[in-house]
């Protein structure tokens, strides 16, 4: 019973968490004034990574811990979910991580030299993006050749 009144407090810290982070990175995105603010686009793809390990841990880790739905969870090892949630759940933190770095490499840098970081701003956005995500991908992908699967308690 524990796990499932913590579920339901994870479920609702999500929502109101989720909503008013989804609406600020959002409007991040969209208005102009934050365009050429690079960083915080870092902050944003931090951001949203850290969401989707939310997501996936709720579903696959809190879920399974349902007696209720074992049912659901002995059907969901017989499909390739098991894999891609596994997959999604670690790119998602090695994303974090990698951005969580590249942002405080970016403040210890502009300590020592900001004009030339400020002029380098879109270079090393593109870079960071590029190099967390294809790091990212290239440590996660053997996951696809394991096999991953719940085990009903």
């Amino acid at each position: 019973k524990l796990d499932m009144y913590f579920t339901l407090i994870l479920i609702i810290a999500g929502i109101i968490t989720f909503l008013p982070a989804c609406f600020v990175y959002w409007r991040i995105m969209k208005l102009a004034s934050f365009q050429k603010q690079y960083l915080i686009k870092l902050f944003v793809l931090n951001g949203v990574s850290n969401m989707l390990i939310y997501m996936v841990n709720l579903v696959a880790v809190q879920f399974c811990n349902w007696p209720s739905v074992n049912g659901v969870f002995s059907w969901f090892n017989e499909t390739l979910l098991p894999v891609i949630f596994q997959f999604l759940m670690n790119f998602a933190s090695c994303v974090m991580w990698q951005t969580t770095f590249l942002i405080s490499l970016n403040r210890v840098l502009s300590l020592h030299n900001q004009y030339f970081l400020s002029k380098n701003d879109y270079q090393y956005f593109l870079l960071a993006l590029l190099s967390s995500l294809s790091a990212s991908f290239i440590i996660c992908f053997p996951l696809f050749f394991s096999r991953a699967y719940y085990k009903a308690v």
